[in-house]
């Protein structure tokens, strides 16, 4: 059983949490402004794409995902410029995985440069935005990537190739689980 400490009420009006947001410190009251934001489907939402701390631009990402503002323009180039320069690869991870989602070829060369990256979830991002712009070419790619698949990139590959695989693919499937 959860014993409830505290419930917290607030009456807070949509200036209070941009004056929040723009003075707001602390992780939480940003993070506190970007929910009200999310929930209210408010523009000021994408400014959290800049937030100095990547959870809170992941989670961005995230509400921006489901949000109005997706086709935003200055939305799709904050994302892609995340995409390409992040210094923190699950920001990144994020920012394709955002990407992918939009079908668009135009983002191709950043899933082909960010395959090659050494985080895996930047590199399992990258590899599902190249095989859904190419479901023929994703074999051959889980291929090349099999031998030092982990984390999310190996999830990638394991998916494309119990797909997509052939007999002699069964081994390194029956090894991999």
């Amino acid at each position: 059983d959860k014993i409830l400490l505290a419930e917290k009420t607030d009456n807070k009006s949509e200036e209070n949490y941009q004056a929040q947001w723009k003075y707001g410190k602390h992780y939480l009251d940003r993070k506190e402004a970007l929910d009200y934001f999310a929930k209210n489907n408010i523009s000021t939402l994408k400014e959290g794409l800049n937030d100095k701390f990547f959870k809170l631009r992941i989670s961005t990402i995230q509400k921006l995902s489901s949000s109005s503002l997706k086709s935003d323009e200055s939305v799709l180039t904050s994302i892609e410029n995340i995409a390409k320069n992040d210094n923190n690869r699950k920001a990144k991870a994020a920012a394709i995985n955002f990407l992918v989602k939009s079908g668009d070829k135009k983002y191709i060369p950043i899933f082909q440069t960010a395959i090659n990256d050494s985080s895996y979830a930047v590199a399992g991002a990258a590899f599902k935005g190249l095989a859904a712009q190419d479901a023929e070419a994703s074999y051959e790619l889980a291929k090349k990537y099999s031998n030092d698949a982990k984390g999310a990139l190996g999830d990638e590959v394991i998916k494309t190739l119990i797909s997509k695989g052939k007999e002699e693919d069964f081994e390194y499937i029956a090894r991999t689980f």
